[in-house]
């Protein structure tokens, strides 16, 4: 299977200055260049299986790059990290009142939360879920996946067969965002270690 995982592109989130990611927010129309690399790999694909987190921006990515052409299918386990108590304050409270937490890695921030948010740990357990409900559909050799930046990171350290969560949080996946990178995947392995994980 050639799995292609899309990074959704660049959302007002920033400008508008809400810190949590399950904010869901559009695309910003000024960063829809962000895919045009991606929209000429994926847009040539013969009839893929499509599955996408089911925030806006990672919809209107899907919907930018293939022009709308293959229905998507909506994995709710592919969202983007719940920040907890910091989900719905602004960045500049952040920075206000937890400068230090900025200046944290991804890896260190959610390998121990501090404010409730969801940790690798839980975000992996929620990902291989989805995982398990998107193998039974993906019935063409070609499957895009358009989510989050932590989600690619998960799928990708499972379909590695990295089994070390402490260093999930590392980006050993790095796409920017609107960007795509391919993986080779066997589903019947992939079903099998998902399957052990739930053990």
């Amino acid at each position: 299977m050639n799995l292609y995982l899309l990074r959704h592109a660049t959302s007002p989130r920033h400008e508008i200055g809400i810190w949590g990611r399950t904010f869901d927010a559009p695309l910003a129309p000024n960063h829809l260049a962000d895919l045009d690399h991606s929209r000429t790999i994926l847009s040539a694909l013969d009839a893929p299986t499509v599955f996408s987190s089911p925030l806006l921006r990672c919809i209107q990515s899907l919907a930018h790059t293939l022009d709308s052409r293959w229905s998507v299918n909506i994995i709710q386990e592919f969202r983007a990290y719940y920040s907890g108590s910091l989900e719905t304050v602004t960045e500049a409270f952040v920075a206000e009142h937890f400068p230090h937490y900025l200046e944290m890695s991804y890896s260190e921030r959610f390998t121990s939360p501090s404010f409730g948010e969801e940790s690798i740990a839980e975000q992996t357990r929620r990902v291989r879920l989805g995982l398990a409900k998107m193998l039974p559909l993906a019935t063409q050799n070609n499957v895009i996946v358009c989510s989050h930046f932590s989600v690619i990171n998960i799928i990708g350290n499972i379909i590695a067969n990295n089994h070390d969560l402490a260093t999930y949080g590392e980006a050993r996946f790095k796409v920017p965002e609107g960007g795509v990178i391919t993986l080779q995947a066997d589903p019947g392995a992939l079903r099998e270690a998902l399957a052990n994980s739930a053990e």
